[in-house]
């Protein structure tokens, strides 16, 4: 592939595969941060009332993410087109500056196919078909040309005081955007020093740039943090089992268990033959004790972080002369983990596919070293052709799953049957289509596998309300709210039925 061709047709891959969104609905978590959401809808409401307010749920700050939504929204209304068409732009562009970040680290050939493996990698359906998928797409676009910028200032050899005060002021920018995003964009604190190393830059001279970038991103981020968000790490407000099963571990099964999930986000990103959106409770359970399975989890990663190391700063090691770009893989792998790995604190999700969208990046650079290694050079670009083919396929597939809420809660219902939001989500879909049977036996199964479920209960009292029994419905609202007494849906459908019947709403156990 010419080198002038190369990144044009790593951005047709990028788009041509995720093409089919267009026509998608809203789905899922697309109604609560944008459908729903006054802030994005309400006229009313200014960008500088974002910016000074917590995101929802009211633990976190992304301001920049429903700044975002607002522009789509005041441009488009709720025509969802242009909400998939901007991820699908956002996915392209990401692709296009990661092709130029590795341009001067790895040799052309692993970076082209790196880079088309990424561009049609299906582990990321969920980031670019789900509309909310964009604060991971719009984090790592501001990220991605920050890293680019500092990497490629004129060398990095600035001299006039003027001419550097205006690339770190261009740096605080693009880092602060990534940030405002989403909380990932703390991954670049590591990710551009890292790379600078990978470049043969001169430290010294970078460091000119990054340590008043840095300080200077710190010192707006974190007061505009804490005097938005009532805890600065936003350390569980709203954290729920159903979410992250670990929430309630000790810190050494937590990070024995995160150790273990990052195996897990190994093996799907090389193997994503099935797929899904949903890995909460009780899909997806941490471990209190060490099996030979949990034992080999745990140790993968840290052997591969160790031979990283040991290859890097070994010049007698396999491939040294480019100072391994298999460690390069490796590293850029686990570095874009550590915010949402549940390593260091606990987040807000155990696993998810969206939080690959960066880190998958060094599983297919280790795919095109190890294929392109092959003696056969025929041999080593049929199979880079195979993946590209198959991943691309299952892409174009998987993406599909995101239509709309029907053919992805049907599809969740499928692949993930034990896990209780997806029993909830699919029986409450049923019931909006007055299957009110089947409804009802999937939501009894949600509650079955995990009984404090107060949306499981409200789930049960939409249905009684549709049978028109007045009586379950009143006794499954009272049992959601002995569960969660500020629950806004089941408060509101009590009070209204409280007014026909004359009874008082239980009070908080």
């Amino acid at each position: 592939m010419n080198r002038k061709v190369a990144p044009i047709f790593i951005i047709f891959l990028a788009v041509l595969f995720s093409f089919n969104t267009l026509s998608f609905d809203f789905t899922f978590d697309d109604y609560i941060h944008i459908v729903r959401n006054e802030q994005v809808t309400n006229e009313r409401i200014s960008v500088s009332d974002i910016f000074s307010s917590a995101t929802f749920p009211g633990n976190i700050y992304r301001p920049l993410l429903i700044t975002s939504y607002k522009i789509t929204h005041s441009l488009f209304g709720l025509e969802p087109y242009y909400y998939h068409l901007t991820n699908i732009l956002l996915h392209a562009a990401n692709t296009f500056l990661i092709y130029f970040l590795l341009i001067p680290i790895l040799p052309f050939q692993i970076v082209f196919w790196s880079c088309a493996l990424f561009a049609v990698h299906p582990i990321h359906s969920e980031a670019i078909a789900n509309i909310s998928g964009r604060s991971e797409l719009l984090c790592h676009f501001f990220g991605l040309l920050a890293a680019n910028w500092i990497l490629s200032s004129p060398k990095l050899e600035l001299v006039k005081l003027s001419k550097l005060s205006f690339h770190i002021s261009i740096s605080v920018f693009l880092l602060l955007a990534a940030l405002l995003t989403k909380e990932s964009g703390l991954v670049y604190f590591l990710l551009i020093p890292f790379l600078a190393y990978f470049q043969n830059k001169d430290l010294r001279l970078c460091l000119r740039i990054l340590i008043p970038s840095f300080l200077l991103v710190a010192l707006i981020y974190i007061p505009l943090r804490i005097y938005n968000v009532p805890d600065f790490l936003g350390a569980q407000i709203s954290a729920d089992i159903l979410d992250n099963p670990m929430i309630h571990q000790s810190t050494f099964w937590r990070v024995l268990n995160a150790l273990a999930l990052q195996t897990d986000y190994i093996k799907l990103t090389l193997f994503p033959m099935v797929l899904s959106s949903d890995y909460s409770f009780a899909k997806l359970l941490p471990f209190n004790e060490l099996s030979i399975v949990s034992s080999i989890k745990i140790a993968l990663p840290i052997l591969l972080i160790l031979t990283a190391f040991y290859s890097t700063f070994d010049s007698t090691f396999y491939l040294a002369r480019t100072k391994n770009v298999l460690s390069f893989s490796i590293f850029w792998f686990f570095i874009g983990f550590l915010v949402s790995s549940n390593l260091f604190f606990t987040t807000g999700t155990i696993f998810a596919e969206r939080l690959a969208y960066l880190p998958s990046l060094g599983i297919t650079i280790a795919l095109s070293i190890f294929c392109l290694n092959i003696p056969v050079r025929v041999l080593s670009h049929f199979i880079l052709v195979i993946l590209l083919l198959g991943y691309a396929a299952k892409s174009y597939t998987q993406n599909d799953i995101w239509r709309n809420n029907e053919t992805l809660f049907s599809y969740e219902a499928i692949t993930s049957p034990q896990s209780a939001k997806a029993q909830f989500n699919y029986g409450m879909m049923l019931s909006r289509k007055n299957r009110l049977p089947e409804a009802k036996d999937h939501i009894n199964k949600a509650l079955a596998i995990y009984p404090n479920f107060a949306d499981g209960w409200y789930g049960l009292s939409e249905v009684a309300r549709f049978e028109g029994d007045s009586a379950g419905q009143l006794s499954h609202l009272a049992k959601a709210l002995s569960i969660n007494p500020s629950h806004p849906a089941a408060r509101s459908s009590f009070e209204r039925l409280k007014l026909s019947t004359n009874k008082q709403p239980p009070k908080a156990e």
